[in-house]
């Protein structure tokens, strides 16, 4: 069951001193926590409830990098073990996911999604043309689940352009 405790994305520091991991308390809400290999201690990295979509510690057993919607739409951030505020990793951009860091090499890669989900009108008196359609609606998130007005000028949907889904 998805919406049930969870742990995932164990990931042990360089040094060994330290293993990470996501603990999800139903789906979307989800944080990181530190098993300290010294003390058997397990502390919170974060305490915000934003899903969480991979992690991987730097090569300096100081930094974890997750993926988090704690700014809205995913992003790769810096979590640092110390008590300081987390910051967003240069050069990422959005939808990034599933971060992993080379031990030997200065080298980070991740997941980008790029799907788009755009709303799309085609005339109904052509049932058998393929291709015939226009893009209303194009942005590059997602744009679903349009409805017409009874009388075809207005025009609402949902869309996830700000991080959440709302209606536009």
């Amino acid at each position: 069951n998805s919406l049930t405790t969870g742990y995932e994305y164990p990931s042990y520091s360089s040094d060994n001193s330290w293993l990470a991991y996501v603990r999800r308390q139903q789906l979307g809400r989800e944080d990181i926590f530190l098993l300290s290999r010294d003390t058997g201690e397990t502390t919170p990295l974060t305490l915000d409830h934003a899903e969480i979509q991979g992690l991987a510690w730097c090569n300096d057993s100081q930094h974890v990098i997750a993926s988090s919607t704690r700014n809205g739409l995913p992003t790769l951030c810096r979590f640092s073990i110390k008590s300081s505020p987390p910051t967003l990793v240069a050069g990422t951009g959005i939808n990034a996911t599933y971060p992993s860091i080379a031990r030997n090499a200065n080298a980070l890669v991740h997941t980008i999604e790029t799907t788009e989900v755009n709303v799309v009108e085609k005339p109904l008196d052509e049932p058998d043309s393929v291709g015939n359609e226009t893009i209303l609606i194009h942005s590059s998130r997602h744009d679903f689940a349009p409805r017409l007005a009874f009388d075809g000028k207005k025009l609402a949907f949902t869309s996830t352009r700000d991080g959440d889904e709302e209606i536009y």
